[in-house]
């Protein structure tokens, strides 16, 4: 793999295409994705206030995705200070 496809940029810019492609395919708007935060994996961990079965059937469709592996994650990765509510949270990460 390149410099490019290593960082944290290419990651999260390409998560924010793949979320938004798959919402516009299915409705007219695409719900908010907020990147939380970066793991000690290289695995960058998204947020959304959507239910977690909407997320889980966009992660279910990323499953044959050659670049990236999205994995579902608990919520103790959200600070409850700015992420009130009900909120899904994922991580991605390059596939190696």
């Amino acid at each position: 793999m390149s410099n490019l496809t290593q960082t944290t940029g290419y990651l999260v810019g390409n998560v924010f295409r793949l979320w938004a492609d798959y919402w516009l395919a299915e409705r007219p708007s695409v719900p908010p994705l907020f990147r939380v935060r970066e793991g000690a994996n290289r695995e960058v961990f998204f947020g959304t206030p959507e239910p977690a079965e909407s997320v889980l059937s966009f992660l279910s469709a990323q499953d044959r995705d050659r670049d990236f592996a999205f994995t579902p994650s608990a919520g103790w990765v959200l600070d409850e200070k700015h992420y009130l509510g009900d909120w899904c949270v994922f991580a991605v990460q390059l596939k190696r």
